[in-house]
């Protein structure tokens, strides 16, 4: 070793638990080497590349990718002190090392589509060139129009519908907020910014966007709170009035123009608690449109009727019976906040108003209802739905997703995942919830005290079934294999509103009656 100029090497050294190996090799500063590559692919799989040289080594992709989160590199005069630098590295440190380098390995490097993908966008990011539109699949209706000369036109005239005559309950009563036209949100506003301003968070972080224009992004920068009043600023902009619950209602406020939520319900072979379900989103505040899944491929409802909404209701065909269509990325869905709902979740309006308000702060994160976490028994990890002080994870069946999250888990997500749900017919929440986290590392939020959410009208269950939860087992650890780590964060808070259980003036409304 003594041989060896350092100062015309670059030394790579991957330790992984106990093993430590040292792997000097020449370095052209001005031209990518291929061997460089072939080391640097090989240890960013499984460990940490110790980078040691007097000059910034040439990495690939480099004016992109912050390789400062995934290699430790240290200026060659400093290498006598290596060993001490090195265990001066904190293991959650260690750990994140390790993690974010397989995560640029998995996307930048892994294979000659993902190195011509990240060649042609940095080709794009130089020239500041915006990228094709992100691919949104058409829906197939499920009640097609009968004048349609295509087979495939549809109008909503053809559904079958009633007006309802569903009356609220007397706890359902409270005014949560005002009931508008349809608005869509705005879309394809980063195309140049994701060039730029965004460009370090996409390919660091959300590195599925690259090679289109994102049509939303879940971490896009908020307003200053005095540009609800600007004379420039204020449009779309709904101020909170001074006050307590009364003002509070009659605008959304936050720190982002007005905005609607989509809700998606995954239906199959339930006709009559769909109904229901329906019955109970009328006139629901900040609603864009329902989208209902029909999962059964082999049969159409056998409900001639369904209840008009305020809102438009799509009824859209799986064509086959699979969880993930649950998160597919379809052109229809016109907002960011997207409500996943299974048929027979029983919610009420003001909590799913509240949970709304929530993720309107908390975009990248899901935010939801029932909440789920994993626990350590012995030697494996298992699923767990008992009461507890601490959660990792949300079930979508009834919680808020960011529609960008849709495209991850559709078309960038490993599809070793999505085959497992279709064989277990299981795991669908689970799997969004590990993505989420993994590209997050956060944890989600949940809303309300609700904790489970019944159905005494339901013959039929997936969950109570008994292997439904020993099915869940598996998927945990599976899906903890395949990230090469288990990506779900505990959390110990759930979210209520500002006055929930504060003693208030009479003169003074709480935010909401009951969270």
């Amino acid at each position: 070793m003594d041989q060896i100029n350092f100062k015309n090497l670059t030394i790579l050294l991957h330790f992984f638990e106990s093993t430590k190996c040292l792997l000097p090799y020449h370095l052209n500063y001005h031209f990518y080497c291929p061997l460089s590559h072939c080391h640097l692919s090989s240890s960013l799989s499984w460990s940490v590349p110790v980078l040691c040289s007097h000059r910034p080594a040439a990495l690939p992709f480099a004016r992109l990718i912050d390789w400062r989160l995934a290699t430790v590199q240290i200026a060659s005069d400093r290498f006598p002190e290596l060993h001490f630098i090195l265990r001066a590295i904190p293991l959650a440190d260690l750990i994140e090392l390790k993690r974010k380098g397989r995560f640029f390995f998995e996307h930048f490097l892994a294979d000659s589509k993902v190195v011509v993908n990240a060649v042609l966008s940095t080709m794009r990011v130089l020239l500041q060139l915006p990228g094709m539109e992100q691919h949104e699949p058409q829906t197939v209706p499920l009640y097609r129009n009968i004048n349609s000369t295509d087979g495939i036109s549809f109008s909503s005239a053809a559904f079958p519908s009633f007006v309802s005559t569903f009356t609220k309950p007397p706890y359902d009563d409270e005014y949560l907020g005002p009931i508008e036209l349809p608005l869509e949100s705005p879309s394809y506003e980063h195309n140049f910014t994701a060039l730029s301003l965004y460009s370090a968070q996409i390919w660091n972080h959300f590195p599925m966007a690259l090679g289109v224009s994102p049509r939303f992004l879940p971490f896009a920068h908020f307003l200053p709170s005095d540009s609800e009043f600007g004379e420039d600023t204020s449009f779309g902009m709904r101020p909170v009035l001074p006050g307590s619950g009364q003002e509070f209602a009659l605008a959304l406020g936050g720190n982002r123009p007005r905005e609607q939520f989509t809700i998606i319900i995954l239906a199959y072979n339930r006709e009559q608690v769909l109904l229901n379900t329906l019955e109970r989103l009328n006139n629901l505040p900040y609603l864009n449109r329902v989208l209902v899944i029909w999962n059964d491929a082999h049969r159409l409802p056998f409900t001639p009727a369904w209840p008009r909404l305020h809102v438009p209701v799509l009824f859209i065909n799986g064509t086959r019976n699979s969880l993930n269509n649950r998160f597919v990325p379809y052109k229809e869905i016109e907002t960011e906040a997207i409500l996943s709902m299974d048929d027979d979740m029983d919610i009420k309006q003001f909590e799913i108003v509240f949970a709304f308000r929530v993720w309107r702060e908390h975009r990248d994160r899901i935010v939801g209802f029932p909440a789920r976490f994993h626990a350590r028994f012995g030697d494996d990890n298992f699923y767990n739905s008992n009461h507890t002080c601490q959660y990792s994870m949300i079930l979508t069946g009834a919680a808020f997703i960011h529609k960008f999250y849709l495209h991850a888990y559709t078309y960038h997500m490993p599809e070793i995942i999505r085959q497992k749900v279709d064989e277990w017919m299981n795991c669908e929440d689970l799997a969004m919830n590990f993505l989420v986290s993994h590209l997050t590392r956060k944890a989600p939020i949940k809303t309300t005290s609700k904790w489970t959410l019944r159905c005494p009208t339901c013959s039929e269950m997936l969950s109570k079934d008994q292997s439904h939860f020993v099915e869940r087992h598996q998927c945990i650890r599976f899906f903890a294999r395949v990230y090469g780590y288990n990506p779900l964060v505990f959390s110990q808070f759930r979210a209520d509103s500002v006055l929930f259980k504060t003693r208030v003036p009479h003169n003074h409304q709480k935010c909401f009656r009951y969270v």
